[in-house]
């Protein structure tokens, strides 16, 4: 497993040294993206492992399956074919109540994990979307 401290020193080097050193703004652009994919990888590299055990663990709860492998590919496919039995299953409307609850629950939760990988910064409020009351006119 690749040591997510490298992956932090080398996307500060990259962004922090290399890439204010630049004249060039299109070589500096891409290394102020490399350095963002950097960060990414060892954010992964953090937070993956648990991530993947709580997807695991969410889905085992809600499907009947067997158990999944420890880790790896086959690890990964059992995670996919149980997302897409899930799926299906919303799909079909065979889900209601507290059920479907579960399965909310479970995609929001998998779904902030993902977003902590890849987006850290993304507003995961529950409550971003909810429409506000229109202001009154003033005097």
């Amino acid at each position: 497993m690749t040591d997510p401290h490298v992956l932090d020193a080398l996307a500060r080097f990259l962004g922090e040294q290399v890439q204010p050193a630049l004249t060039d703004a299109g070589l500096g652009f891409r290394v102020r993206i490399a350095a963002w994919l950097v960060a990414g990888l060892a954010r992964e590299a953090r937070l993956g492992p648990a991530h993947r055990a709580a997807e695991v663990e969410g889905l085992a709860a809600l499907l009947t399956l067997p158990p999944a492998p420890e880790e790896g590919p086959a690890r990964q496919a059992w995670i996919e074919a149980a997302n897409a039995q899930l799926a299906k299953m919303l799909r079909s409307d065979a889900l209601s109540g507290e059920a479907l609850s579960a399965v909310e629950r479970h995609v929001r939760a998998t779904l902030a994990a993902t977003l902590e990988v890849v987006q850290p910064t993304f507003d995961r409020r529950l409550d971003i979307e909810v429409p506000r009351a229109p202001r009154a006119a003033g005097p």
